[in-house]
């Protein structure tokens, strides 16, 4: 009984916390709809700020490789990216953390037709995730045959990996930046 109640309890408190999750993104997706350029940016460098922030009280050095985490539509849909993500790199580098690297997808980037400007942040400052088998697995050495992406830094080329009990990226680092 006891150990019913438990999971009862932790069930809604996962419940409350995705219904606060959802709310929250939906309220954020509606401000920043009503954002101007001038709030963007500042929130761009707000981000900036938290995130070095986070790295030093964790430790990390300025040597420490920081990946902006470039998937929320909004990012695209609410505002301009390129601008934006310029002014978080502005105050990554301002608060001296400038091994900076740049996750999205392949059909953000221009070179596959999508808005993110590849040469304003250097093509090798991307991790590049795109799954030429879509959600079935592809083994690392037949993703390192195929070498897509090679002139990024980094190619994610699945994130079904069977390696764990559970879902898993993989990844190849084509310039050494993740690997220790």
């Amino acid at each position: 009984t006891q150990l019913a109640n438990e999971r009862a309890e932790k069930e809604r408190y996962k419940n409350a916390s995705d219904k606060a999750s959802s709310e929250a993104a939906a309220y954020k997706k509606q401000l920043r709809s009503k954002q101007t350029a001038e709030e963007q940016e500042a929130e761009a460098k707000a981000e900036a700020k938290y995130f070095v922030s986070a790295a030093q009280s964790l430790g990390l050095s300025n040597a420490t490789v920081m990946v902006n985490d470039m998937e929320s539509p909004e990012m695209v849909t609410g505002g301009d990216i390129n601008k934006n993500t310029q002014a978080w790199k502005e105050e990554m580098i301002r608060l001296g953390y400038a091994d900076l690297v740049y996750y999205t997808m392949a059909s953000w980037l221009d070179t596959k037709g999508g808005a993110v400007n590849t040469s304003q942040f250097g093509m090798d400052n991307f991790w590049v995730a795109h799954y030429v088998y879509g959600y079935n697995y592809l083994d690392q050495e037949t993703a390192k045959d195929l070498s897509y992406y090679s002139d990024a830094a980094a190619w994610q080329y699945t994130s079904v990996s069977p390696k764990l009990p559970h879902a898993l990226d993989e990844n190849i680092d084509y310039t050494g930046r993740f690997t220790l």
